[in-house]
């Protein structure tokens, strides 16, 4: 299934739409794809975060990350501009980590981007939240709190 986006039907499993994005997007990713205002949001291997129409999985937002820091996964190069994040929406804003080593935070709509925190390493999991508190892990086994 390289490339491609699918939706099951939850009762029975079977495909109700599959949308193939040739060599255009790169899924390798551990990321599990978040379904958040009607909107379906996957990482990427080379692009970043992806925001797809629920309906047409047409590509309607891209979220850019950096390049890489240090190539973890074997399928990634030191270029790629991976994520493997699942966001949070905190408000009008998606938050997610990426192995550029930043926390970003950005416009949910817009995708401009309103902050990104340095973590110092890669990051390959979801920011939390708690109150006005986001709390990130790099890969480095350091754990690190913000205020937002």
């Amino acid at each position: 299934a390289k490339n491609n986006l699918f939706r099951l039907n939850l009762t029975d499993g079977h495909i109700e739409k599959q949308v193939s994005l040739d060599d255009t997007v790169c899924f390798n990713t551990s990321m599990q794809s978040v379904v958040h205002d009607g909107v379906l949001y996957t990482a990427t291997a080379d692009r970043g975060m992806l925001a797809s129409d629920l309906q047409t999985f047409e590509t309607i937002r891209t979220y850019a990350v950096g390049p890489t820091i240090c190539p973890m996964s074997p399928y990634q190069r030191h270029t790629s501009h991976e994520c493997e994040s699942e966001p949070i929406f905190v408000g009008d804003s998606i938050l997610f980590t990426s192995p550029d080593g930043y926390l970003h935070i950005c416009n949910t709509e817009t995708t401009e981007e309103l902050r990104a925190i340095s973590l110092g390493a890669p990051c390959y999991v979801a920011p939390v939240q708690h109150k006005d508190t986001v709390i990130c892990a790099d890969f480095c086994g350091h754990i690190r709190a913000f205020t937002l």
